[in-house]
């Protein structure tokens, strides 16, 4: 790219279909475990030759993008595959991410309410609804200084807005009656114009 040119000089060549990013995946552990492996950087890459020592996979081969676009597919995934085959999954994890090797494990359903990274963001949040009652729920995708997210309401009940919506709809219609619009008005608009299950007029 433009952007890398400026600032190494390395002119980058097409690549076509060619995967380049060497072992990027998902990998099966020993203990039946998924581990996603996300190592794009050259850097990552000399982390994963120093734990391997594979002489197949030297530093200075996982560290040439032609290597890596050659081999992509083929030896790379498969050897550092059968190498997190021999290690449980959140053992490993930890100590890729020990040596700065991006990995995350694939967690259960069961599992992800109660890990740790899951508690550490305080993602979930308990909410109250009047039907439900108490139940937990995704809280903020993100969080920010001046406008912290909040739970201004529980999810509606079935049917709880209808009657605002459709007085609302009524209000706007072109068509609404001298009646003023009104929900049942709007009930009937909709109906005519095949809404709600009705026939087309």
């Amino acid at each position: 790219s433009v952007g890398d040119y400026s600032l190494t000089q390395n002119q980058r060549r097409r690549t076509g279909a060619a995967p380049t990013n060497a072992g990027v995946s998902i990998y099966r552990s020993r203990d039946g475990g998924y581990v996603q492996m996300s190592p794009y950087m050259d850097r990552h890459m000399r982390g994963i030759a120093n734990w391997l020592q594979d002489p197949d996979l030297s530093e200075g081969a996982m560290t040439d993008p032609e290597f890596r676009r050659a081999n992509a597919e083929g030896l790379i995934e498969e050897r550092l595959g059968a190498f997190i085959a021999q290690h449980d999954r959140d053992a490993f994890v930890a100590e890729a991410q020990q040596r700065d090797i991006p990995s995350t494990p694939l967690l259960r359903i069961s599992e992800f309410a109660d890990h740790e990274h899951t508690r550490s963001r305080e993602w979930l949040a308990d909410l109250e609804h009047p039907v439900l009652g108490g139940y937990r729920s995704a809280g903020g995708p993100y969080r920010m200084s001046e406008t912290p997210w909040t739970v201004r309401r529980p999810a509606p009940s079935l049917g709880q807005h209808t009657d605002e919506i459709l007085g609302g709809a009524a209000a706007g219609a072109p068509t609404a009656g001298p009646g003023g619009g009104g929900a049942e008005e709007a009930r009937l608009l909709i109906t005519s114009c095949g809404g709600g299950g009705g026939a087309r007029g």
